[in-house]
């Protein structure tokens, strides 16, 4: 009898631990946890989305199941009015899974969260998102699949995973949740495609595609009253101040403690009016190479110091554009290269900085009423530019058109220039095109035959006709 009943528990207990591995075993706790919210809201709402679409679904793609992935996780307590939401990543790497809802800081958290139900083509540029695409957590869970689910077992959790080729959806519940009266439960979803079903009906592709234009479109006038090269390094100067201000002289220089003081957050496209003074101040500083060299130097040399002044003088420049101070703009874009060079390990990166500078010099030019000297530069762009070829020569060709400039004349006086070219400072070059003397800076150095063939071969040199 003894052995009977031994045979029969191991049986009831094998029989238990299959049950654990279907949705139907915890289905009634996730019924009970969801009905127990008692307020509506958006949140709820969105919740119920995902745990019907779960309900409604069947077995997911394996394919699909082992690709990482971001979304949002559903926490259920009911300590909380309404569930609480937070990102979440999906991570599958040789046969193990990690399942996560990410706690972060709470701005972070809402701003990520609110892009993937209303915006999600923005997530990319969250902070959250940075963070958790590029971690790696302990992946300790193993899945099997049964007819209706992929079942995954962490070291602390049960969970259930469904969906499409376009979307997954999973709900987790604490491994003992038998045992406890108020288990967690947390609802996961994730979007593999933009172009499956909008569940939130906000991020369709059709909405997505008309966001991204008008973002697109928003942005092109942003840059063009605000413009500024460096969007995202300018902000690296209040890091590379308080970096320079640990060492004297700069430790006990009360003007740059107060302008270093001013800069208590983000410095932006929009902001940089507030900061001209401090920046100039920044130009005005006496920062020895030997003394960067000294104290910031490594194997990855820190950027945001030994750029400093060149970031400053570029914002400077981008500035006094946008605010139509040309002569301004022009003498800080020429400091930005000759006297405060970008500092980068890649030299396609300086020579692209540099390029983006002289089609924003032709464009102060043109604004100051010096139409050959605007030619000039987009002219040297056109002689050798590794980046700006394309948009120096559609740029040249309207001011062209705009002037009603004759092109059999035009030509002539392009082939003088090209007879003018000599070295200039540092590694630039230097013509003259009509009365204006300009420069532009080449990524190799070539004969000047070896330019002048170049220009005569290039498609905007045999459109003038």
């Amino acid at each position: 009898m003894k052995k009977i009943f031994t045979i029969l528990t191991l049986f009831s207990i094998i029989i238990n631990l299959s049950a654990q591995k279907e949705y139907y075993s915890i289905k009634r706790d996730v019924d009970v946890t969801v009905s127990a919210y008692p307020q509506e809201g958006k949140a709820l709402e969105y919740l119920k989305i995902v745990k019907d679409k779960f309900e409604n679904s069947g077995k997911m793609p394996l394919a699909d199941f082992k690709k990482n992935n971001v979304g949002i996780a559903f926490v259920l307590s009911k300590e909380d009015d309404v569930p609480q939401m937070f990102p979440a990543k999906f991570s599958f790497n040789d046969g193990k899974v990690n399942i996560s809802a990410i706690k972060t800081d709470k701005k972070d958290s809402d701003d990520y969260v609110e892009k993937y139900l209303h915006k999600m083509e923005a997530i990319g540029s969250t902070a959250v998102f940075k963070k958790i695409m590029f971690s790696n957590p302990d992946l300790n869970g193993q899945f099997e699949e049964n007819s209706n689910e992929i079942f995954v077992k962490e070291p602390a959790t049960l969970s259930f995973v469904r969906g499409t080729e376009d979307d997954m959806y999973i709900i987790s519940i604490d491994e003992h949740f038998k045992a406890n009266v108020n288990p967690r439960i947390i609802i996961y979803y994730f979007k593999l495609t933009f172009s499956g079903e909008d569940i939130f009906g906000n991020n369709s592709l059709q909405q997505i595609e008309k966001r991204m234009e008008t973002d697109a479109e928003k942005k092109k006038i942003e840059r063009e009253n605000f413009p500024l090269y460096h969007d995202v390094r300018t902000d690296e100067i209040r890091d590379g101040l308080k970096k320079i201000m640990q060492y004297e002289p700069y430790k006990s220089n009360k003007k740059l403690q107060e302008y270093s003081n001013g800069m208590d957050s983000q410095i932006t496209r929009y902001t940089i009016k507030d900061h001209t003074d401090a920046f100039k101040y920044v130009l005005s500083l006496d920062i020895p190479k030997e003394f960067l060299d000294k104290n910031f130097k490594s194997f990855f040399y820190e950027e945001e110091v030994y750029n400093i002044k060149h970031l400053a003088a570029h914002a400077l420049a981008d500035y006094s554009l946008g605010d139509e101070k040309y002569e301004e703009a022009l003498a800080f874009y020429k400091k930005s290269i000759f006297e405060f060079p970008y500092e980068e390990s890649s030299g396609t990166a300086v020579i692209k900085d540099i390029e983006r500078i002289l089609l924003d010099m032709s464009e102060a030019s043109y604004k100051a009423g010096r139409k050959n000297e605007a030619y000039g530069y987009l002219i040297g762009l056109i002689i050798d530019s590794q980046n700006k070829y394309e948009l120096a020569s559609q740029d040249l060709k309207a001011y062209l058109k705009l002037n009603k400039e004759d092109l059999k004349n035009f030509k002539k006086d392009l082939d003088k220039a090209l007879k003018t070219i000599q070295r200039g400072k540092d590694f630039s070059y230097n013509f003259k095109f009509r009365e204006a003397s300009v420069f532009f800076y080449p990524m190799l150095e070539q004969s000047v035959k070896e330019w002048e063939e170049g220009v005569h071969n290039s498609e905007f040199y045999k459109n003038l006709k």
